[in-house]
């Protein structure tokens, strides 16, 4: 994993197996708590509305952290630092994992501490998801950047996958709580990584200077976005998508749970 400086740039396919294996581990936590979600709610003596919310306060995490990190990016103080603000956001992540270990040996009075838990991992992976996909775009071959992207958001659907499993694995055995500790642990290891990155990681996928040298206010980038009908559209529809899917993984699982 710790390929010299030289050898990583001249190989940039390293980064893709990398940021493929922090997003795998991302989504296997978002499947592996689905799929443990009914041992969750009996142990915590929670309702399914509230089981429900538990889940959702990751969204809420993610939506209120992504556009925050997307903008530092792009400001000359954290220019060509990308590696850094995704070690931030991944130190979230697993601060966030063993904090929702701690709640969740509470029982029903760990339920508030549990959501503000789960909204820190969504902000550690706001910081990454929201990071990566561009530094891939700049790294990667001019003729492969699609499937280069692709391979990455694939990611998605497989560690959601494995997560499922390994939750019911998990939930089945009665070690549900387990699940935010392995998180966390095998956050370990990139964390270090990413906040050690030499400075030749962070050269590599760096925005081109004009990028970064008349940086916008916050706010003028989500107001142009909001004046682009396309992008509302595709947005608003996108969102229509991730409330289906979303709440299909999370409720049909305890339905064939409380069913068969």
């Amino acid at each position: 994993m710790m390929a010299p400086k030289e050898e990583t740039v001249r190989n940039p396919s390293f980064f893709l197996v990398l940021f493929c294996t922090i997003a795998l581990i991302n989504y296997v936590d978002r499947g592996a708590l689905n799929a443990a979600l009914t041992n969750l709610q009996a142990g915590m003596c929670l309702s399914t509305a509230k089981s429900g919310i538990v889940v959702s306060s990751f969204t809420v995490g993610y939506i209120a952290a992504a556009p925050l990190f997307a903008h530092l990016a792009g400001t000359p103080a954290f220019a060509g630092k990308a590696f850094r603000l995704m070690g931030f956001g991944l130190l979230c992540f697993s601060l966030g994992s063993l904090s929702s270990f701690a709640c969740t040996t509470l029982g029903a009075s760990g339920f508030y501490p549990l959501l503000v838990a789960r909204a820190l991992v969504g902000v550690g992976e706001a910081a990454f998801l929201v990071l990566a996909p561009p530094f891939i775009d700049r790294v990667a071959p001019d003729g492969s950047k699609g499937l280069w992207l692709a391979l990455f958001y694939a990611t998605i659907p497989f560690g959601m996958a494995i997560g499922f499993g390994v939750g019911g694995f998990l939930g089945g055995a009665g070690y549900y709580t387990v699940i935010f500790l392995l998180d966390a642990a095998l956050m370990c290891p990139f964390i270090l990584l990413a906040l050690g990155a030499p400075a030749a990681w962070e050269a590599a996928g760096a925005a081109p200077p004009q990028a970064t040298d008349h940086a916008e206010p916050f706010w003028a980038g989500p107001v142009k976005l909001l004046q682009q009908p396309t992008y509302v559209c595709l947005a608003m529809g996108y969102a229509c998508y991730t409330f289906t899917i979303g709440g299909f993984s999370v409720f049909a699982a305890q339905f064939l749970q409380y069913t068969y």
